[in-house]
């Protein structure tokens, strides 16, 4: 790479850089809110302390978050810590 404009840099010196090739508008959940199921891959939404099993699909993973590309939308609630363990239809309490 050819860098200018940097008079205090030396060289022979390293920097770590990201390059971003593309953009997304999608949502990303923690991966822990993941399940797979036979049915595919799904996130348990929290409605009236009620877990409802949403079928998703996902995009890439970076960082433990996951993209969703398809099935939840902004503001929707979901499960997370002991997501795995849940079945559709199932009370459960929360916190926010």
């Amino acid at each position: 790479a050819d860098i200018r404009g940097q008079d205090d840099w030396q060289s022979g010196a390293s920097v770590k850089g990201t390059v971003s090739f593309a953009s997304r508008q999608n949502l990303g959940i923690p991966e822990q809110s993941l399940v797979l199921r036979p049915a595919g891959q799904i996130v348990y939404i929290i409605k009236n302390n009620i877990a409802e099993e949403r079928k998703v699909t996902i995009g890439i993973s970076q960082n433990g978050l996951i993209e969703v590309t398809s099935g939840l939308s902004a503001g929707d609630i979901i499960a997370l810590d002991g997501a795995s363990y849940l079945t559709n239809q199932a009370t459960v309490n929360f916190s926010k």
